[in-house]
């Protein structure tokens, strides 16, 4: 939201993410794509939830690590005027 300025970036990007998401379960890589695990871990992606280990939670936090970190940095480097 802060780089498109708006709210149709983030829509847009949850949109591409969610498409990735599937691909990635169906081509067998959920487990190493961090948006696909959520779906994996409540079975709505099918019964390969056997497969998740320990790398696919350690993936998820270090994802959200990463958006935290990335939003803090925009919110004190960003020119905040326009």
């Amino acid at each position: 939201a802060g780089v498109g300025h708006g709210y149709l970036a983030p829509i847009g990007w949850m949109f591409l993410v969610l498409a990735l998401a599937q691909i990635m379960v169906v081509l067998g890589w959920g487990d190493l794509f961090p948006w696909s695990v959520p779906a994996l871990i409540s079975g709505a992606a099918g019964p390969s939830v056997a497969r998740l280990g320990w790398h696919s939670y350690l993936l998820v936090v270090l994802a959200g690590l990463v958006g935290i970190v990335a939003v803090v940095h925009w919110w004190r480097e960003a020119d905040q005027v326009r």
